[in-house]
């Protein structure tokens, strides 16, 4: 639905986001991880419309959304850093967002309303950050978007909100085909909803895969031989990482197992068991 090609930019002479394919698709949840510095937070602004790339493109529904405003009223985003109007109440934030959405959905909001327990007479100056991210999740949902782009969603929410919020995006998914978009730290909640994830280092993608391809791929090995790991067998595999506990080898590798395990009897190991490894582990040793 949403896709970005050769995306590059940068502030004064140092290069944030370069040259990032990307894709959205419609009714799906793409988890974008990354350490902090990445440019996880600029490539979400460039999808949304807040920065031009200085080179490529972005499209949504075949328009670039650089010079279509009506296009980039599809896109719903909900930041990090929240920017309400301090002195504002939660009521004129949500008529603020009605006049400015023309697919405002005042049913949806108030049927959302009550999953979320601030007060409308409440400022947004007297809102924990937590009840920031709340309202901004509630705003955006209720403006019906196509495209949802959510930087730390679930930040300083309580584990109740969070699974609350994180079963309302895959609603909202499953029903309307919306496109979501989600950055965080907690790796272990993109790996319960998300369809696709792409891994963000030094402003570059360093690797975008299907959920499911991704986990096929990546295995954890414990294996033994009467000796020691032939330099045969390390130079034939493609080993993410090995380490030794003993007579036991402990190896990550990056190919399919069973392809991987027909070859590996060759060596004749007296020991070999796989073990499914989690998106944070995957996360983890392809930064290495």
């Amino acid at each position: 639905m949403i896709k970005g090609e050769n995306i590059s930019k940068k502030y004064s002479e140092a290069p944030v986001v370069k040259n990032v394919d990307i894709e959205l698709k419609e009714g799906s949840i793409y988890g974008l991880i990354g350490p902090n510095g990445a440019g996880k937070t600029t490539l979400i602004k460039l999808l949304c419309g807040i920065y031009a790339p200085d080179e490529g493109t972005i499209r949504l529904e075949d328009k670039n959304i650089s010079v279509s405003k009506d296009i980039r009223s599809m896109i719903g985003y909900v930041p990090d850093n929240l920017n309400f109007y301090p002195t504002f109440t939660v009521k004129d934030m949500k008529e603020f967002y009605k006049g400015m959405n023309s697919s405002w959905n005042e049913d949806r909001y108030k049927l959302l309303r009550e999953i979320f327990s601030f007060s409308d007479k409440k400022r947004i100056k007297h809102l924990s950050k937590g009840m920031k991210t709340q309202l901004s999740i509630l705003m955006t949902l209720s403006s019906m978007p196509k495209v949802i782009l959510m930087d730390e969603p679930t930040s300083g929410l309580d584990p109740f909100v969070r699974r609350e919020v994180l079963n309302l995006i895959v609603q909202d998914v499953s029903s309307r085909g919306t496109s979501v978009l989600i950055s965080t730290h907690n790796i272990s909640e993109l790996e319960q909803i998300s369809d696709r994830v792409g891994f963000m280092d030094k402003g570059k993608m360093v690797l975008q895969e299907d959920m499911d391809d991704l986990k096929f791929r990546f295995k954890k090995v414990q294996i033994a031989f009467e000796d020691v790991m032939p330099l045969e067998f390390e130079k034939e595999f493609n080993i993410v990482s090995l380490k030794k506990y003993g007579k036991v080898y402990e190896i990550i590798i990056d190919e399919h197992y069973e392809l991987f395990k027909t070859r590996a009897l060759n060596y004749k190991p007296i020991l070999m068991e796989k073990m499914d490894m989690t998106l944070e582990e995957i996360f983890i040793y392809r930064m290495r």
